[in-house]
């Protein structure tokens, strides 16, 4: 199955029902909608000024999203953003306990730990990090963006 989709469903939701003069938002095309490059992110916000890229993820699990489902490559792509300026998060929902955990993407790059032979192995641990229940994604976003 595709997993992260209602997650990026949600999401989509909260970004559309906020969108105004001085707010708007993209979702980028990715792998599945036939691009070729990688996405930076999967959404793009702007709000007054300031650019913000937002990766979504969804696991089964209730505290933890393994390493390869945010690779190296993508936080990297996305900490190149940041050095030009832009705020970038990564927004996790766990299905298993119906919560979501945002975190920076530097979060994600000075939490990473275990590598074997070049790869990532294991998992970010959230149970200790703040998180929001399911209903509240747009208090949540706002919060953030």
């Amino acid at each position: 199955a595709n997993r992260g989709k209602t997650a990026e469903a949600a999401v989509r939701k909260v970004l559309a029902a906020k969108a105004s003069a001085d707010f708007c938002w993209a979702r980028w095309p990715d792998m599945h909608s036939g691009s070729r490059q990688p996405a930076p992110s999967d959404f793009i916000t702007c709000w007054q000024g300031r650019l913000v890229l937002l990766e979504v993820k969804e696991v089964d699990s209730a505290s933890r999203l393994p390493y390869k489902n945010f690779d190296t490559a993508q936080i990297a792509r996305m900490r190149s953003w940041v050095m030009a300026g832009a705020t970038a998060y990564a927004l996790v929902y766990f299905s298993k306990s119906e919560e979501w955990f945002m975190a920076s993407v530097n979060w994600f790059h000075e939490n990473h730990r275990l590598e074997v032979n070049g790869k990532a192995v294991g998992s970010w641990d959230m149970a200790n990090e703040k998180r929001w229940p399911k209903k509240e994604l747009q208090k949540l976003l706002e919060t953030y963006l």
